[in-house]
């Protein structure tokens, strides 16, 4: 596999090597890693290079972006052990990254590119208790930042002047992104998605400090869903860990122990997946009747890397113990029983015919 730079136009077979095992061999790339290339920003004159795979963490590179086709080559910028997340780059040529490295929750830091030193670096947001710092952006705005609470909660801030001020969002939400192209940018796109409803894409304009619809996405919407609400909760899983847990269900439902229940969970890379909307799954409880539980087991990053490390390798077998428990939660409470929980083979059949 290899990063290429191809001009629109041209040959499709005149293509540059700019990233690969084969073109950049001192960087020692195997064969299953994914060279990939980024220009975050396109004013800020530099390319990153990630080497990617199965880790949480990535060995990245950077180059000036003018130098980007010619045999200079890339320099190291952070290796796997720095848990470096994201990276941009501010007009005061300084670097500005998320990192895992000595915390859980993500901080949020800055270093001069002139002289990266990623032990010395100026904390501008440090851990928070019991949220995660998941993104950023660099705006002419100020920095620009959002935080996850148990897989959930999402928010939004800015940081002003070493303040950090919430910036409150049109909807409640439970998955966020925020986009800018460049620090000349006059607004802030911002896309959301809620448990029970489809993305809405925003923009936010920097002056009047306000969000508007994005015009060129219309905003659909599922009147189907409305009979639906949602709890967000946390149990105890065969240690005694708090896990979160969110059961979808028809409003007035009736725990008589007999509804059927579908299981849904990710304990993988440190993945924060999150109860984002699927009409497929809702569809099971609106036309199946059936109710639809995420839990957000160990092995993810709902709860910061440390949550990770609680369900990797050795402690794996946290990950299906946390499962486990929640389906015996679901039980205890009279919401199903162990003959109306479905597998996976089971699941499948029955979205299949309800026409999914």
């Amino acid at each position: 596999m290899q990063s290429v730079v191809y001009t629109i136009g041209s040959d499709p077979n005149d293509r540059v090597d700019v990233f690969s095992k084969k073109h950049n061999e001192e960087l020692n790339i195997k064969s299953e890693d994914f060279p990939l290339v980024y220009n975050y920003d396109t004013q800020d004159g530099y390319v990153f290079a990630v080497v990617g795979g199965a880790s949480s963490f990535y060995d990245i590179y950077y180059k000036k972006e003018e130098d980007l086709l010619s045999t200079i080559s890339w320099k190291p910028l952070a290796k796997k052990s720095d848990q470096i997340k994201r990276i941009r780059v501010d007009k005061e040529n300084r670097l500005i990254y998320l990192t895992s490295k000595n915390n859980s929750n993500n901080r949020l830091c800055r270093t001069p590119m002139s002289n990266i030193n990623f032990d010395t670096s100026e904390i501008l947001v440090n851990e928070k208790r019991s949220q995660i710092i998941t993104k950023f952006q660099n705006t002419k705005d100020g920095i620009y930042y959002t935080t996850q609470k148990n897989g959930i909660e999402q928010r939004m801030y800015r940081l002003e002047n070493d303040k950090e001020i919430e910036v409150l969002l049109p909807r409640e939400v439970s998955q966020i992104s925020i986009q800018s192209q460049s620090v000349d940018q006059n607004f802030l796109r911002v896309s959301t998605w809620g448990s029970l409803s489809p993305g809405i894409h925003y923009l936010y304009d920097f002056d009047s400090k306000s969000f508007r619809i994005e015009p060129i996405i219309p905003v659909v919407k599922h009147p189907d869903f409305d009979n639906l609400e949602i709890k967000h909760l946390e149990i105890p899983s065969h240690d005694g860990v708090m896990v979160p847990i969110s059961i979808i269900h028809k409003k007035g439902l009736v725990k008589d122990g007999n509804t059927p229940t579908l299981f849904y969970g990710y304990g993988s890379y440190g993945d924060a997946d999150s109860v984002n909307f699927n009409p497929n799954f809702l569809t099971w409880v609106t036309e199946g009747n059936g109710i639809l539980v995420y839990s957000y087991v160990r092995g993810g990053g709902q709860k910061g890397e440390d949550w990770h490390k609680a369900g990797l390798k050795t402690t794996k077998p946290n990950t299906w113990k946390d499962m486990i428990a929640t389906t015996e939660y679901i039980i205890r409470e009279g919401y199903t029983n162990l003959e109306k929980q479905l597998r996976g083979d089971q699941a499948l059949e029955v979205l299949w015919q309800t026409g999914l």
